[in-house]
């Protein structure tokens, strides 16, 4: 594994992206496998017990953009709950469906919020604090 992520970090920056982008078009995948299989895209919040849905599309969109090049505030706010929902732990999908809904949204945030997002980690557990880390690596 480690050659493999040696020969990642030799990429130059376009070809890194292109590789991001070919790694969460797998985890898009899962998701989309996830979703068609009627899974559990809603929860209850723990603090006022309001019931939310995840936007299934959401994943897809914020893909799209990243592949145009064309940022959207309303993705990331999309976000912003079911974030919450996942690090609260009220929503509580399969450990490969939160890493493909992490994935693309660090994506997301890496290159169309142009945050310094490191390349190599899955994710960063807090999320206000530190900035989401890029995924999808396990796709390749």
């Amino acid at each position: 594994m480690k050659e493999l992520y040696d020969k990642f970090i030799s990429l130059d920056a376009e070809a890194r992206r292109k590789a991001h982008i070919k790694a969460c078009t797998c985890s898009l995948a899962v998701w989309d496998e996830f979703c068609q299989n009627g899974k559990k895209l809603s929860y209850r919040d723990s603090v006022v017990l309001m019931k939310h849905r995840i936007e299934k599309e959401l994943p897809g969109k914020a893909l799209q953009a990243v592949i145009q090049n064309a940022p959207c505030k309303d993705i990331a706010a999309s976000y912003l709950e079911p974030i919450s929902a996942l690090q609260d732990m009220d929503w509580e999908p399969p450990e490969h469906i939160k890493y493909a809904f992490y994935s693309i949204y660090n994506l997301y945030r890496k290159y169309c919020d142009d945050l310094e997002v490191d390349d190599r980690l899955k994710s960063a557990s807090h999320y206000h604090q530190k900035p989401m880390r890029i995924t999808g690596m396990q796709c390749l």
